[in-house]
């Protein structure tokens, strides 16, 4: 048995994507792309408060963007009419040695004042969705153990 450690992961694998449909958004609320060119700031600010933690820096998410892995359809977000950001999820597909494609997704996270409104099922089931269509076979959802 492992022992505990807060930087241990947690991988999920989703088996059956069958039975995953669009959740009715609250009004004034959607989810879409997040704009790469003039809404980083926006996501770090939203990330840091979500996850308590001032690891998400600017730098480090624009340069993100512009991995070779990025996938701008994947960079989701929920936004209110107004623009504001209440939740994020950032899926990411890869192709393995064997020739398989695979989907993660990692992180996720809604705003406090938003949460209880399904708004993280609804963005991975528009994640899923997403890598679905790009050829993903499996997907996966990456966690901390806390």
């Amino acid at each position: 048995m492992a022992l505990e450690d807060s930087w241990s992961k947690v991988l999920l694998e989703l088996a059956d994507d069958s039975l995953l449909f669009p959740i009715q958004l609250p009004q004034g609320l959607q989810i879409r792309t997040l704009d790469p060119n003039s809404e980083i700031q926006a996501y770090v600010d939203l990330h840091r408060e979500v996850f308590q933690s001032e690891s998400m820096t600017y730098g480090w998410r624009a340069k993100a963007t512009r991995m070779q892995d990025y996938v701008t359809a994947l960079d989701l977000v929920v936004a209110s009419e107004a623009g504001d950001l209440v939740g994020f999820c950032v899926a990411w597909i890869r192709q393995l040695a064997t020739g398989e494609l695979v989907g993660q997704l990692e992180p996720l996270g809604v705003r406090a004042s938003h949460r209880g409104q399904k708004l993280s099922r609804s963005l991975m089931t528009e994640a899923i969705h997403r890598l679905r269509k790009l050829g993903a076979e499996r997907i996966f959802v990456e966690t901390d153990r806390q």
